[in-house]
């Protein structure tokens, strides 16, 4: 015991000597830890928590590949997905999303948001209901439909802090 105590007396008595050493050290542990638990973080949301939907096992991603033009996964576009959507019998049901950058304008400050188009099938078939308000209605992912928003619960709390008053209301 008394050697671990000499061993940690010089180790502090060396960190003392060298204050620039011991604060790139310090520094450089922090950042790693840091940097640690954020992926750490996001790893286990990923891969440990459990998704919003029923049936987890049951869900497919389907993409498409073109090894002559070097495309190893996309998605399919709007006319492939719905010629395997009505030829296929594999599958209960499918559901298309495609996620885009936008600017939500709403009368408020313009906000910056991440927008999921999806056929109005996808949360029916995912099995996930809306808290409040309707679901999508067959035909508003027609062109030419009027367009319905769905928010996510985050999102509907972030920016209009759950006030129910939001439904119905126009947003470009």
């Amino acid at each position: 015991m008394s050697s671990l105590l000499q061993d940690l007396k010089y180790g502090v008595r060396s960190l003392v000597r060298a204050p620039v050493f011991s604060g790139i050290t310090v520094l450089t542990l922090t950042l790693a830890i840091g940097v640690n638990s954020a992926i750490f973080s996001m790893v286990s949301v990923i891969y440990f928590s459990d998704l919003p939907f029923q049936d987890t096992d049951d869900l497919v991603l389907i993409f498409m590949q073109n090894p002559e033009r070097g495309v190893q996964r996309q998605t399919p576009s709007l006319p492939d997905f719905l010629d395997y959507r009505e030829q296929t019998g594999l599958l209960r049901d499918m559901a298309a999303l495609e996620q885009r950058a936008g600017a939500l304008v709403d009368g408020d400050e313009p906000a910056r948001v991440v927008i999921g188009a999806v056929t109005t099938n996808a949360f029916r078939s995912w099995g996930v209901l809306p808290t409040l308000g309707r679901g999508f209605v067959d035909g508003e992912d027609s062109p030419g439909a009027e367009r319905a928003v769905m928010l996510s619960h985050a999102f509907w709390e972030r920016r209009y802090g759950l006030d129910s008053e939001v439904i119905g209301r126009e947003m470009r």
